[in-house]
C-alpha cells in the first residue's frame, strides 16, 4: 500500500515523487519480482553448494498476470549429493511471504521433466519484467530537460521513485533491505551508461542486486547479471568504468561496451 505518510512529495503526471527515500508502494510486477529474487537466491546456493552442473524449476508462473499468492515451486538439482544440513540453510535464504519452494533432488544422469526450464532463464525474465514496470512508471517523467528519475524495487517488493537533479540521482543506502533491481532516466540524452552508472551497477551486483536498466527518450539498456556475480567479472566491470571515463567519444564508449560483453561471463549487457 502506499505510505499517506510522506514529506516532500509531490505528484507528476499522476506518479508520485519524492526528495527523501520514503516512498512505498507494491505493484503485482513487484511482487513477482521478490518471489523470483528469492527463487533465483535459492538456485544459486543449491548449486554451488550441491556442485550441480544447473538446477530447474518446474510449476512457476511466468505470466505476470499469473501470479496470485505465494508460489510454491519445484527446484530440481541434479547431483550425487545429499546433505540436509545444506538444504536448511538454502531454505532459510527464502521469505516465506514471497515463496514456499520443494527442493527435488536426482540423480545427475536421471532425465530432466519436460515441463521445467533452466533457472538461469529467469535471470532474463526478470529484467524484461523490470523494465516494462519502470519504464511505466518513468516514461511520463522523460520531459526535455527534466531532472534525473529513479525506480527502485526492494527484496521487500516495495518500490521506490526518487527525483534527483540534471546531472544524477542517486538511492540513499539502507541496511533495512537490500535493492534488487534499479533504472534511471537520461532524459535528454542517450542510454549509453557513463563510467559513474558502470560503478554504480557493479555495487548493486555485488550487493546481491540483479541489474539497472537506463531509459532514455529514444532507447534503453540493461545491464544484468545472469547467473552468480563472479569476481572476475567484478575487476572487468571496474576496468570498463575506467575506459569508458577515459573515452574520447560516443564511438569508443561503443566500442568499450561490446568488447566488454564479449568478455563478461556472468553479465549481460542488452538493448531493450
Amino acid at each position: 500500500m502506499l505510505n499517506k505518510e510522506l514529506v516532500g512529495y509531490r505528484v507528476s503526471y499522476g506518479v508520485l515523487v519524492v526528495k527523501k527515500y520514503n516512498v512505498i508502494e507494491v505493484f503485482k510486477e513487484s511482487l513477482w519480482l521478490a518471489s523470483t529474487t528469492y527463487l533465483l537466491d535459492l538456485s544459486e546456493y543449491l548449486l554451488e553448494a550441491y556442485e550441480a552442473s544447473t538446477v530447474y524449476i518446474r510449476n512457476y508462473p511466468l505470466n505476470i498476470e499469473d501470479y496470485t499468492s505465494t508460489p510454491s515451486p519445484e527446484v530440481i538439482v541434479p547431483t550425487n549429493i545429499v546433505d540436509e544440513e545444506e538444504l536448511m540453510i538454502a531454505l532459510e535464504l527464502i521469505d516465506k511471504r514471497f515463496l514456499t519452494p520443494k527442493v527435488v533432488f536426482i540423480n545427475r544422469d536421471e532425465s530432466i521433466p519436460f515441463d521445467s526450464i533452466d533457472y538461469l532463464y529467469l535471470y532474463d525474465k526478470a529484467i524484461e519484467v523490470f523494465y516494462k514496470l519502470a519504464y511505466k512508471l518513468l516514461r511520463p517523467l522523460l520531459a526535455p530537460g527534466a531532472n534525473e528519475y529513479l525506480v527502485a524495487v526492494f527484496e521487500n517488493a516495495k518500490t521506490a521513485i526518487l527525483e534527483g537533479n540534471r546531472n544524477n540521482v542517486r538511492i540513499p543506502l539502507t541496511k533495512k533491505f537490500r535493492t534488487r533491481f534499479m533504472a534511471h532516466t537520461h532524459p535528454s540524452g542517450m542510454c549509453i551508461p557513463s563510467h559513474k552508472d558502470i560503478e554504480s551497477i557493479t555495487r548493486l551486483l555485488m550487493d546481491g542486486g540483479f541489474g539497472e536498466v537506463i531509459i532514455s527518450p529514444t532507447c534503453s539498456i540493461a545491464v544484468y547479471r545472469r547467473g552468480m556475480f563472479i569476481s572476475e567479472d567484478y575487476e572487468k566491470m571496474i576496468i570498463m568504468a575506467r575506459k569508458i571515463y577515459k573515452a574520447k567519444n560516443l564511438v569508443d564508449v561503443l566500442r568499450i561496451l561490446a568488447n566488454s560483453q564479449k568478455e563478461l561471463k556472468s553479465v549481460k549487457i542488452i538493448n531493450i
